[in-house]
């Protein structure tokens, strides 16, 4: 007959041979030790037989295609889970099924609160995906024009690293025209700055150039701050 699976058992001693594709073997150790506090003996009896070395192989192994946001969201989801889930199960509690159609509305109800800095998203990833897709397109083309490419789009950025939604860039009249309001444009300036005292934090201005660069017409300001942010000399002055 088979020992008792006790809390000691479910964390077993390091191994030395951890795959080089897996998540650390400290993430897995403390996931399994929370979820055993969490579920007591009915967790430790899911591997009663089993080989707990090899069961933790495979979930380092596993868990490595999830973000740590998403890794982050599905330990927290464990709250509502009433037994303890198996390896398939909780993949789908880290990554829930999208509603794509819900995303696109999200995304395109959020590009226009962005505009008045109200916008908040319930995922970052639908603020990237609709970046994807191009911010005009999104406000101005119908649900079935949009529905396939943002589709895709979202696919493309939930199967990489999600990154914050960047702080928004007050877009400033050309020359000669209307004057922008200097509250408004001192805000977004010290709002960048702040970002940009931050070390490793500077991808938003890449991305931003990286749209310039594609082809997308951008407020000269917000290429300008860009481009400050990541040191770079100003054309119109290099």
């Amino acid at each position: 007959m088979n020992a008792p699976m006790t809390h000691s058992t479910l964390k077993p001693a390091s191994s030395i041979d951890w795959p080089a594709d897996a998540v650390p073997e400290t993430w897995v150790n403390s996931l399994f030790e929370k979820m055993s506090a969490m579920y007591g003996s009915k967790f430790a009896d899911m591997w009663r037989g089993t080989d707990l070395t090899t069961v933790r192989r495979l979930w380092g192994v596993e868990l490595a295609q999830l973000s740590r946001e998403e890794l982050r969201q599905g330990v927290a989801a464990l709250k509502s889970v009433d037994a303890p889930p198996t390896l398939p199960r909780f993949l789908k509690i880290c990554r829930p099924q999208v509603d794509y159609d819900s995303a696109l509305y999200e995304a395109a109800q959020q590009l226009r609160l962005r505009a008045e800095g109200r916008d908040e998203w319930t995922n970052p990833a639908f603020y990237w995906a609709a970046i994807k897709v191009g911010e005009f397109e999104m406000l101005n083309s119908s649900r079935d024009s949009l529905i396939k490419r943002f589709t895709a789009a979202l696919d493309s950025v939930l199967a990489g690293g999600v990154q914050p939604v960047p702080p928004r860039l007050v877009a400033l009249p050309a020359p000669g025209q209307t004057r922008a309001d200097p509250e408004r444009v001192k805000a977004a300036v010290e709002q960048v700055r702040a970002t940009t005292r931050v070390p490793g934090n500077k991808l938003w201005a890449q991305r931003i150039l990286d749209r310039q660069k594609a082809g997308e017409k951008l407020a000269f300001m917000t290429a300008k701050m860009a481009r400050s942010a990541l040191g770079m000399a100003d054309p119109a002055h290099a």
